[in-house]
């Protein structure tokens, strides 16, 4: 019988760790093919991550109610060996990518329908810290402006999380650390990512002109 694509995303609930493992170390073996020309982009190629996708594995820690195992640390931890043995640039991409279907889960209903309410795969990258950038509180949400570099994955997710503070309410207080979610219409990549180590990571820039990020797509850490 052929496993399809569709057939290992809906199998995800009876996924087991071992099982888990193996899927990616079945991965593994196709993806150091890619290597030079993962190295040659600067990102991780569109077939590897299709690949990465498909298999399911990106969901291992995603909550049960949108079809995650949720099997833990200890097994995503594994899995990202086991893929990174194959292309350490994809390994590093995935395990970011991968954690964020857990984090998502931390923040409202309301933000996680807007994200997977029609497709449960659909990925995010991140940055917390600008280089640059302002931030303002403003009603229902917060008003943002900035640069944030180092967001690996980013040209293959549609959603980024960036994490920015402001400053104290009073002399005793401590500036408020805000995680806030954008859709793409809401910022771009900067394709600025030109290093030698860990070259085929995407960590290009998060560059937001000015957007507004509503509450309920927001957290304290």
């Amino acid at each position: 019988m052929t496993v399809t694509d569709a057939d290992r995303r809906d199998d995800l609930a009876g996924l087991t760790r071992d099982a888990a493992v193996a899927r990616a170390r079945e991965l593994a073996a196709g993806l150091s093919s890619r290597r030079a020309e993962t190295e040659a982009l600067r990102r991780v190629p569109d077939a590897t991550m299709e690949e990465l996708v498909a298999s399911g594995l990106m969901r291992l820690n995603q909550a049960e109610r949108w079809g995650g195992p949720e099997l833990g640390t200890a097994a995503i931890t594994e899995v990202i060996a086991e893929i990174a043995k194959g292309d350490a640039s994809a390994g590093w991409v995935f395990g970011l990518i991968a954690s964020h279907f857990w984090l998502v889960c931390l923040f409202p209903p309301e933000l996680q329908e807007e994200m997977w309410g029609s497709d449960p795969d659909v990925m995010m990258s991140s940055s917390f810290v600008a280089t640059d950038g302002s931030y303002e509180r403003v009603e229902g949400g917060y008003r943002v402006r900035g640069r944030w570099p180092f967001s690996s994955g980013s040209d293959h997710c549609t959603w980024a999380m960036v994490g920015f503070a402001l400053p104290p309410a009073g002399p005793d207080e401590f500036p408020q650390l805000v995680w806030g979610i954008m859709p793409r219409a809401d910022y771009r990549v900067d394709d600025d990512w030109r290093t030698v180590g860990m070259r085929g990571t995407g960590s290009n820039t998060l560059v937001v002109e000015d957007a507004f990020i509503p509450d309920h797509r927001c957290i304290d850490p």
